[in-house]
């Protein structure tokens, strides 16, 4: 299994690693390519590029996000609690390691090779012999300003981490969460974290979830050996990031901004047998996710004098991501073991992004 940070996917989006030094994607096997080339298309070619580029890492973690809310349909008696902490990880799929580049959707960039379309990598697609270009003589207007462009400036397409004959590639999502029992068999869950600031970003988490116990309320399955719930969760993560940075080639500073939610329903069911517990878990979640940002950015116009200011075209506010479909139907199957109070688990949610989910914790007063 292979993981890959977050904060690197935020970091690609934002002109090529602009929170770390240049992207890091040769660490994996190759160059990683001209990758702030793409920039050099305007905003608009550089957030379809990068929607598609990035697409798999952000919707990884925000299923992942959706793992790891239960590991039994059992509900705890008033006052009960648990404590549980779960690493998720959902798989990007290998249909989604590369993507279709098509000229026609583009403005500024286009293929050296003369196709008008081509397989390239997302970040875990691997390498490419592909060769781009921002386009000969061509003038192009967005917010108010001209991008004039006099002459062809190729580059290697970006490649993405050398991992796209490994079954099992996502980003790791470490939660943890709070149970508490109300009454009449309804648990209500909690995950939180308050905003924690660091030198160059900020993140805060909140995250709530019912689990209530409907067998309870269906004649004639109340005698039937086994635990029968239904759940709703939802989570959303909010990230901000501030940067700058300045050489010959481009200039920057602004900042950025990274949602991610997830929200998941399933129906649960569980069978206690002594210390072993297996359950099942089948609905559907809903995800998404969406990166902005915002400042100047200024870059080098083509054969131009890098020591004088007008030399630079300046955008502002260029990068509008976001993105969805990762989520649909999904069915939950994984055990849980119980010594005393210790719990540890382990799931596989099968769906577009299938994922798998360990942890461990603690629960008190539990339903017999």
């Amino acid at each position: 299994m292979k993981i890959i940070s977050i904060k690197l996917l935020i970091a690609i989006c934002i002109l090529s690693s602009l929170i770390q030094n240049n992207v890091v994607l040769g660490q994996e096997g190759g160059d990683a390519g001209d990758f702030v080339e793409i920039f050099r298309g305007g905003p608009e070619d550089a957030t379809k590029y990068l929607e598609n580029y990035v697409a798999p890492g952000m919707l990884s973690f925000s299923n992942g996000m959706a793992a790891g809310w239960y590991n039994t349909a059992k509900t705890h008696k008033s006052l009960g609690l648990d404590l549980t902490f779960s690493l998720n990880v959902a798989n990007m799929p290998l249909s989604q390691r590369q993507f279709a580049f098509n000229e026609s959707d583009y403005m500024m960039l286009r293929l050296v090779s003369g196709n008008s379309s081509a397989q390239l990598p997302t970040l875990v697609g691997g390498g490419t012999n592909e060769v781009m270009e921002v386009r000969v003589g061509d003038t192009y207007t967005t917010n108010g300003i001209t991008y004039e462009y006099v002459e062809g400036r190729q580059f290697e397409a970006a490649r993405g981490f050398d991992v796209e004959d490994v079954p099992f590639v996502g980003v790791p999502v470490p939660t943890l969460q709070l149970g508490i029992g109300l009454f009449k068999n309804t648990d209500l869950k909690l995950r939180f974290i308050p905003k924690q600031e660091f030198d160059d970003y900020s993140v805060k988490l909140f995250g709530f979830g019912i689990m209530h116990d409907v067998k309870q309320w269906i004649p004639g399955i109340k005698q039937v050996p086994i635990d029968l719930s239904i759940f709703f969760g939802t989570t959303k993560m909010t990230s901000e990031f501030s940067f700058n940075r300045a050489d010959v080639d481009y200039r920057t500073e602004g900042t950025a901004k990274f949602e991610a939610s997830a929200t998941t329903f399933p129906i649960v069911a569980s069978k206690k047998i002594s210390f072993f517990t297996p359950y099942i878990g089948v609905g559907i979640n809903s995800v998404n996710t969406s990166l902005d940002v915002a400042g100047e950015y200024s870059m080098l116009r083509l054969l131009s004098n890098p020591l004088d200011d007008s030399s630079y075209f300046t955008s502002s506010d260029p990068i509008n991501l976001d993105f969805t479909g990762g989520g649909g139907m999904r069915t939950t199957i994984g055990f849980r073991l119980k010594l005393f109070i210790l719990t540890l688990h382990a799931d596989y949610t099968i769906q577009k992004y299938s994922t798998l989910s360990v942890g461990l914790g603690f629960s008190f007063r539990q339903n017999t």
